[in-house]
């Protein structure tokens, strides 16, 4: 997201919109220069901290071959898509509307729509 002026984060609110149910972002505009007051201390990598294989694993990088995953063929399973047809048949059809009674003085207007 392209912001026109540094904002501050923390005073940021996000909240939905009662009347329209869009998200509307609140942010505050930031004063000034925002400068960092603290730099996190990493501790840095150590040579006995690399994984085992990092060298197998640079080889194949150099080589670039791909890795290439197994499948067990005794875990494939097919989807039996006859159950779908079964469970369609079993279906009872839709009931058929109630006929209405309407009263003596009733006149049908077919410019109101019906009530769903």
């Amino acid at each position: 997201m392209l912001l026109p002026a540094e904002v501050k984060p923390d005073s940021s609110t996000a909240l939905r919109s009662q009347t329209s149910g869009h998200l509307v972002l609140n942010m505050p505009r930031a004063e000034g220069e925002i400068k960092v007051t603290k730099k996190v201390p990493r501790p840095p990598i150590a040579p006995q901290q690399k994984r085992i294989g990092s060298q197998e694993d640079d080889r194949r990088k150099l080589n670039k071959v791909p890795e290439l995953l197994e499948v067990d063929p005794s875990k494939h399973t097919v989807v039996d898509l006859n159950i779908v047809r079964s469970l369609k048949q079993q279906e009872a059809p839709p009931p058929e509307a109630e006929k209405r009674c309407f009263s003596d003085g009733f006149v049908d207007d077919p410019d109101v729509p019906p009530l769903i």
